[in-house]
């Protein structure tokens, strides 16, 4: 039986809310970003992990309470199956609870591919 730990931890984008406030149109912008909900520069991240082991899960929530998203880290030795040329959207597109966690990425262009034949691709990245 595994017994996971969890820590909470409320965060601020400092990057981001400095840059808005020093060149994005200053404290007001940053205050509308913040009023209108576009962008969550203050979040509870909450990291749910084994001891000793690389698999995680990072959950977000704003502060109030509503649920963001969330990352899951696996370890590069985990076996799995390889879904070459498959644009991975659509697996997760299937149901409507897994689409509604999933940013819109129709902006971005995939720029690099990692993986080989008969094993778990280990990254994919986007640039906008």
């Amino acid at each position: 039986m595994y017994s996971y730990r969890s820590v909470a931890v409320f965060e601020t984008d400092e990057r981001f809310k400095n840059y808005v406030e020093l060149e994005g149109g200053g404290i007001g912008a940053f205050q509308k970003i913040v009023d209108t909900e576009v962008y969550h520069p203050y979040t509870w991240s909450v990291r749910t992990f084994n001891t000793g082991e690389i698999e995680e899960v990072h959950f977000s929530f704003s502060p109030e309470g509503e649920f963001l998203g969330f990352r899951k880290m696996l370890p590069d030795s985990l076996e799995g199956k390889n879904i070459p040329d498959l644009d991975i959207r659509n697996v997760f597109l299937r149901s409507d609870a897994r689409a509604a966690l999933l940013p819109d990425l129709s902006g971005y262009e995939q720029v690099e591919k990692f993986g080989a034949e008969g094993r778990r691709p280990a990254r994919s990245r986007f640039h906008l």
